[in-house]
């Protein structure tokens, strides 16, 4: 087990064909490409360290903070389109 929330952060392979079973779940694979995707805008982005720090020192967000968590939200959105399964993983949005 992954010690991720993702379920496909992993993938499983076998010592001597390492890239069969990615290549016979091809939907499999493009779902895992999209969710890390999506992932690395919603948890990856410096942004988020920066807002960390500002809470640490107790000083207020500036605009340009918002506005770029909100843009990385929006893109997010974008890539994990509503009704896909993709979407049923993710966190809920702001």
């Amino acid at each position: 087990m992954s010690q991720s929330d993702r379920p496909d952060s992993v993938r499983r392979t076998t010592p001597l064909d390492s890239n069969a079973p990615a290549d016979e779940q091809p939907d499999r694979l493009a779902r895992a490409r999209t969710l890390n995707v999506v992932n690395s805008l919603l948890r990856h982005d410096w942004v988020y360290r920066w807002q960390r720090i500002l809470e640490v020192a107790g000083r207020d967000e500036q605009p340009a903070t918002t506005n770029r968590v909100a843009a990385l939200t929006n893109l997010a959105v974008q890539m994990a389109q509503p009704g896909t399964a993709i979407a049923d993983t993710l966190p809920p949005f702001v």
